[in-house]
């Protein structure tokens, strides 16, 4: 693992941490109960990943990547109404298992890959986006798992942009992480919008 990623990067700290550690042992889950607009959400989800693939075929371990989370997310899409608790809950693995070794594996060659960032942040974007949807399936984690990576990862792209602001992979990084600094926002403010009701 490069030394910049391991000994210098906010994220890695983050990653690293106790508290990320023991997210990925988390086994609780009750009964799964999913609607329509959920449903839609996740396809929306979807829908926008494959936009993104498109604009990375260009760097094909880029869009390896997202291929696979598009293919994780088009399966799970399909099996979500016949899925058990846990079945549900190993499926979750999957993308916890992502989430902690993908990380030094996108970015071993230096955190100086703003594409790799960027891809990166789709798969976190994800597991936020699960936590949002279906609560219920054992994703409760994946909320403070996630969010933390996606804004250092927009705070380093932001960086690099006021930096490089003609550097085409930057300019790239920049409209990639569209969707997940989207989806962390509205998390952040539904958690600012349950405290305010938990005050009332």
């Amino acid at each position: 693992m490069p030394r910049d990623w391991r000994y210098e990067s906010e994220l890695a700290k983050f990653l690293e941490t106790e508290q990320y550690l023991q997210t990925l042992d988390s086994s609780s889950i009750v009964s799964c109960q999913f609607n329509n607009k959920n449903l839609s959400g996740l396809a929306d989800t979807i829908t926008v990943l494959r936009h993104i693939q498109r604009q990375l075929v260009h760097t094909k371990k880029h869009y390896n990547q997202v291929n696979k989370l598009v293919d994780f997310l088009d399966k799970f899409l399909g099996d979500i109404g016949s899925l058990s608790p846990d079945q549900a809950f190993q499926r979750m693995h999957i993308l916890r298992q992502w989430l902690f070794w993908l990380p030094p594996v996108m970015l071993r060659d230096g955190v100086d890959d703003n594409l790799g960032l960027a891809v990166l942040a789709q798969f976190f974007a994800v597991g936020l986006n699960l936590y949002c949807l279906f609560p219920e399936l054992g994703c409760h984690d994946l909320g403070p798992l996630a969010v933390g990576p996606i804004k250092e990862i927009d705070r380093t792209v932001r960086a690099r942009n006021m930096a490089k602001p003609h550097d085409p992979d930057v300019q790239l990084a920049m409209y990639l992480m569209g969707m997940p600094q989207s989806i962390a926002t509205k998390y952040q403010d539904r958690l600012i919008a349950d405290e305010s009701a938990v005050g009332l």
